[in-house]
């Protein structure tokens, strides 16, 4: 087996495990405070890579104008986008915040015109524009659900999906940073990075954590926080150790031998997870605004990522860049017709 298909496989398991993520946070979310399960999961992550990562900087020790960004980049990867997204799933439904979180590759690549000065192609410029178009129906689809009247519950779900749109400004200052870091610093073992990241989420969230569990006063609040359903256990170990280590070696595995272009793709493919894992978990069901919203985007990427090809090509060897979007289009149309059948 080539290189090059081990990381595609090792994108696939990436592309199961991150998917159904935002369920798992959801349901844990239902036992545990935000900041609480940030910091229990961060550190669990970072004992877990510890050992590893002594022996890394042993061989390979950091030099001195390295470590501030090591340390201020992880903040954005880690504090601000972690502690966005979960504050958002505490508000949204798993659904919406997969969706929107599916942006992200649209978002740095955005950022990478403007702060980058990279390229982009007209019809990327047009594919961009009809997702953000599908990212705003998903974000207002509260409104339209509620009668687009303003009463409280349409306001909670709104704000949970205005925080992910502030995760994807934070997540996209994480990857521009650490882009601009790798390249004044190539030599930097990627998985260092991850776990100084780790590290650093744990310690900041700790006051916060604290601060949280200083104003629990309600019995059955201490009670879940001491005796923890089973699902809050195996939520936060799915976070720390398969969400957590095993995917971001996985994807850093990946990036030595494709390009970070072709491995953003299978963010797009997240959704495809995060659905039926959202209906198992916690009975969530798409509505016809998301599906739309869903199939506007689905559609927008599809332009954005894919050149001009056959729709009936000769060959079945086309790279899976291509064909990943085109999935996903089909895939988004199939569930809105379902959608409206069962409605």
């Amino acid at each position: 087996m080539t290189n090059r298909k081990k990381s595609l496989i090792a994108l696939a398991l990436v592309t199961l495990i991150w998917g159904g993520a935002t369920p798992v946070i959801k349901l844990g979310l239902n036992s545990l405070p935000t900041f609480t399960f940030l910091f229990i999961r961060l550190a669990i992550s970072s004992i877990a890579v510890l050992p590893i990562l002594l022996v890394k900087l042993k061989k390979t020790p950091l030099k001195l104008p390295q470590i501030p960004a090591l340390f201020f980049i992880p903040f954005f990867g880690q504090t601000i986008s972690l502690g966005l997204v979960f504050l958002a799933l505490d508000r949204t439904s798993a659904l919406d915040g997969a969706i929107l979180g599916s942006m992200s590759p649209i978002m740095i690549s955005i950022a990478g015109v403007i702060l980058l000065n990279e390229v982009i192609t007209k019809r990327e410029r047009v594919g961009t524009a009809i997702a953000l178009v599908g990212s705003l129906i998903i974000i207002f689809q509260p409104w339209a659900e509620s009668g687009f009247s303003l009463h409280d519950g349409f306001r909670e779900k709104l704000l949970g999906n205005v925080l992910m749109v502030g995760y994807l400004l934070a997540n996209t200052a994480y990857t521009i940073a650490t882009k601009r870091y790798f390249k004044k610093y190539p030599k930097t073992d990627p998985f260092i990075k991850i776990s100084l990241g780790f590290i650093v989420g744990a310690i900041t969230f700790f006051p916060l954590s604290m601060l949280e569990l200083s104003s629990l006063t309600t019995v059955s609040g201490i009670a879940a926080l001491t005796f923890p359903p089973l699902t809050a256990i195996l939520s936060l170990l799915y976070m720390a150790i398969f969400s957590g280590v095993i995917a971001y070696f996985l994807y850093e595995m990946a990036l030595k031998y494709i390009e970070a272009s072709e491995a953003s793709v299978f963010t797009y493919l997240q959704p495809v997870i995060a659905i039926p894992a959202s209906f198992i978990l916690l009975g969530e069901v798409p509505t016809g605004v998301f599906m739309m919203g869903g199939a506007v985007i689905a559609m927008g990427v599809y332009l954005a990522e894919t050149k001009k090809f056959p729709y009936f090509p000769a060959s079945f060897k086309r790279s899976f860049k291509d064909l990943t979007p085109l999935i996903t289009c089909f895939f988004s149309i199939f569930l809105t017709i379902l959608a409206f059948r069962s409605s």
